[in-house]
């Protein structure tokens, strides 16, 4: 009576297995940041004495203190939040740099010539942290049992 033993050689897909449950962590925490930086404005914020404004055709309009989220007035802002993937098990999200009709969030987070530093996006990835975390487990948890 002979026994075999037999050892196969599953590296390749036990890699794809790995970074297809990174990638789609990656992917749902991204999402989920995107989701948070967006829920986070202000809508249609109406101006309160000693918050400052300007002066517009249909009313004043606030502006955000810094390290708190811009207010959410015409919608373009937060048509620019983007997350999406920029190389191998690399996401971003953030704002669009050079949207057309909203470079503002850029210039108020990373500052300009003319406009004082605002950071507010590391202010929220920071508060959010431990959730943003969370939705990666899940996304990661959520391939590999899709793979048993």
């Amino acid at each position: 009576m002979s026994s075999e033993f037999i050892i196969e050689d599953n590296t390749d897909e036990s890699i794809e297995d790995i970074e297809g449950a990174v990638d789609n962590g990656l992917k749902r925490a991204a999402l989920y940041a995107e989701t948070k930086i967006v829920e986070s404005m202000i809508v249609n914020p109406e101006v309160q004495a000693g918050q400052g404004g300007w002066k517009k055709s249909f009313g004043r309009l606030a502006r955000s203190q810094p390290g708190s989220p811009p207010m959410q007035q015409t919608g373009n802002l937060a048509r620019s939040i983007i997350s999406g993937k920029v190389g191998h098990l690399k996401y971003m999200t953030g704002v669009r740099r050079g949207y057309s009709d909203s470079p503002y969030g850029f210039y108020l987070d990373q500052g300009t010539t003319k406009i004082e530093k605002r950071p507010w996006l590391g202010v929220l990835f920071r508060n959010k942290k431990e959730q943003i975390e969370a939705q990666f487990k899940k996304g990661h948890d959520s391939f590999l049992r899709g793979k048993e």
